[in-house]
């Protein structure tokens, strides 16, 4: 299969024939022919917890379940809100 892509976007993924046939006008300057490769999707954490740093040592030294029910779940109801998450 092939991937089109047009300003950065993928408009098209299909077989290789038919991508030959449709884009034959596209020169083969700006094709590349990844045969031996493997196409992967962008490594973009969209799930951070980066405000949680603000957090950073609170009770750090106790076991998971003990340290988020009494230490951090506490903490973010009191101060979590979208300032702190900017901030964060």
């Amino acid at each position: 299969h092939s991937v089109v892509v047009d300003d950065g976007k993928i408009v098209e993924i299909l077989p290789t024939s038919e991508a030959n046939t449709k884009y034959a006008s596209v020169s083969l300057e700006n094709r590349w022919m990844g045969s031996n490769s493997v196409l992967l999707p962008g490594f973009v954490n969209a799930h951070t917890h980066a405000s949680m740093t603000l957090l950073r040592g609170i009770a750090d030294d106790k076991a998971l379940m003990p340290w988020l029910q009494n230490h951090v779940w506490p903490a973010e109801g009191k101060f979590v809100g979208p300032e702190f998450v900017y901030d964060g």
